[in-house]
């Protein structure tokens, strides 16, 4: 079922939002008046800990999965177009069965046996 398949997966992603939420509460809880600044102007916050709980909760992942869909599903076959019109579509690939080549020599077989 496709459900288990990502189950594992899922549960990773539950435990590492948690961890992140959790560590930004206890650094938030017990040094507030030392995060009191803001790292990036780009974020709108003034608090270090929401900046660190945002880019590690949102950005890094679902960049990441964004990252994985244009590149996976758009990008790749964009590039094999590109590549089969540059080079042609008679190639032969690794997974393809090559033709046995009878006219190669005795001392050619010696040097490169396969």
């Amino acid at each position: 079922m496709a459900f288990f398949k990502y189950f594992k997966p899922f549960i990773l992603f539950l435990i590492y939002e948690i961890f992140w939420i959790i560590f930004a509460f206890l650094l938030d809880y017990y040094l507030p008046a030392t995060f009191a600044f803001s790292l990036s102007p780009f974020i709108p916050t003034d608090s270090i800990i929401t900046e660190l709980l945002l880019v590690f909760t949102l950005f890094i992942p679902f960049g990441g999965l964004l990252g994985y869909m244009i590149g996976g599903y758009i990008l790749a076959p964009i590039f094999l177009y590109i590549h089969k019109k540059i080079f042609g579509g008679d190639l032969i690939y690794a997974i393809q069965e090559k033709k046995e080549v009878q006219s190669i020599s005795i001392f050619y077989k010696s040097f490169f046996p396969i």
